[in-house]
């Protein structure tokens, strides 16, 4: 029978389970057909079996072992570039031996006309040579400048060479959409350079981007003819004030390129625990640069501690919020070493209230704001008070009418910070009075200050302050090793 027309491939993808796939080509022996599984050869009648041997239209090739799946499954005819038939003088004739002798020149000519077919190759009306020169050590092939054949770029010896072998005659780049060259991929024009090449983060979740875009997301004032113009771009991005090489800016050239770091956020004390600032992270806050998510406090310092030690501290501020400075005056600095800041606080407390026996209780009056929130103990004509978190001996009490006709005189006797106690004395005999049970003429009014540092630990009253209302926010620069 006549040969038709074949190609003498074939190539599928394993379904799990798979054993059997078939080959749609003449084969004159199971040893012409060659089989590979991602790319490894395997052996007929060893890991497979053959039929169709010698049937125009081919047959299947049947594993002895299922294919897990995905794998790739490659049949292509391999025959020997060999006569092995010999006819004898007035030997028999028979027609399947002489058809697959007379068969044999055509198939392999299909065979090799397969492998040219996908081997690389010039235009049949082209005039240059495909023949490669002499090999050199480490050279590329690479079409010429005449473009008439092939010769060396030296990519292993001289990186720029290839570049300036595809650049000179404007190449396009394998591989590349639109077929852009060299000079594209080098350029800065819009479009091309970083905006030819992808970038992707790591990690799950990650999206394809281009290395212009990812470039972009930072500022840097070195990018730029002036400050002027790198402040304008800079509008909603992170701004880098490294190297400025432009004149007129020496405060941005004198910090060191590539080594500043930030250290921010903002710190509110942990009303379970009040030895710890908590770092307000939430969906509109994050701490920068700081070592994890609360400070330790002690006494008056707060302690907050870097991600890192640096070689050199620039600048930090730390300020009270709205709250702080409201409530209390309060006032925020700081002692900055390499690997952490101490943070202390002082205010200006104020306690005032109009204090009175009214014949049943002590009655009080006091301005919206104040500390104070006194508790009180009488014994034998001395008022012990207790009060808010106010430290300090700075304590006034003065008479106060009141509803008294004849109010008698108070005097100090103890104060403490978190207390106090007064007596009265009745100013007609100039003596004090001791009586047993509290009289309506004991009335007096109480002004308690203290301006200096506050406990931030919760600890000798300072509980009452109410600390986790409000916030400190603290913001540093530094160089890093």
């Amino acid at each position: 029978m006549a040969v038709t027309a074949q190609t003498p491939r074939k190539v599928s993808t394993a379904a799990a389970g798979a054993t059997v796939f078939p080959y749609d080509f003449k084969i004159l022996s199971k040893n012409d057909l060659l089989v590979q599984v991602d790319g490894v050869t395997k052996v007929v009648d060893v890991d497979f079996t053959v039929d169709g041997v010698a049937e125009d239209a081919g047959g299947d090739i049947t594993f002895l072992t299922p294919l897990v799946g995905g794998e790739k499954v490659m049949r292509k005819r391999n025959m020997a570039f060999e006569r092995s038939t010999d006819f004898q003088s007035l030997g028999d004739l028979r027609s399947s031996t002489l058809n697959n002798d007379q068969d044999l020149p055509v198939l392999l000519i299909q065979q090799v006309d397969e492998q040219v077919g996908r081997a690389l190759g010039l235009p049949a009306d082209s005039e240059a040579s495909a023949a490669l020169p002499a090999p050199v050590a480490g050279g590329v092939p690479m079409v010429n400048d005449a473009e008439d054949g092939f010769a060396w770029a030296m990519w292993g010896t001289n990186p720029e060479a290839l570049a300036s072998l595809a650049m000179s005659g404007g190449a396009a780049l394998v591989g590349f959409p639109g077929g852009h060259t060299v000079a594209d991929l080098a350029s800065t024009d819009p479009g091309k350079g970083p905006a030819l090449v992808g970038f992707k983060q790591a990690g799950t979740g990650a999206v394809s981007r281009t290395v212009e875009d990812k470039a972009r997301e930072l500022v840097s004032v070195a990018d730029f003819d002036t400050l002027a113009h790198a402040i304008a771009a800079a509008t909603g991005k992170p701004f880098n004030l490294n190297d400025g090489s432009f004149g007129g800016v020496p405060w941005a050239r004198s910090l060191p390129a590539g080594k500043i770091r930030i250290v921010a956020g903002a710190i509110r004390q942990n009303s379970a625990d009040r030895t710890k600032w908590d770092f307000i992270s939430d969906a509109s806050h994050a701490p920068v640069g700081v070592l994890g998510t609360q400070a330790a406090a002690s006494s008056a310092t707060v302690t907050i501690t870097f991600e890192e030690t640096f070689a050199k501290v620039i600048a930090f501020i730390a300020a009270p919020d709205e709250d702080f400075a409201n409530a209390h005056n309060m006032t925020v600095g700081a002692s900055v070493g390499l690997s952490s800041a101490a943070i202390q606080v002082s205010g200006s407390l104020h306690g005032s209230a109009f204090i009175r026996w009214n014949g049943t209780t002590w009655a009080v009056s006091q301005g919206t704001g104040q500390l104070f929130n006194p508790v009180f103990s009488y014994s034998n004509g001395v008022l012990t008070v207790t009060h808010d978190y106010i430290p300090g001996v700075g304590l006034q009490v003065s008479p106060w009418i009141g509803t008294a006709a004849a109010p008698l005189i108070p005097v100090v006797r103890t104060v403490a910070a978190g207390s106090f106690t007064v007596q009265w004395m009745d100013p007609t005999t100039g003596l004090m009075k001791t009586d047993a049970s509290p009289l309506t003429s004991m009335q007096v009014k109480v002004d308690k200050t203290y301006n200096e540092g506050i406990i931030l630990d919760g600890t000798a009253g300072s509980d009452t302050l109410g600390l986790e209302d409000g916030n400190i926010w603290f913001f540093g620069i530094f160089e890093a090793s």
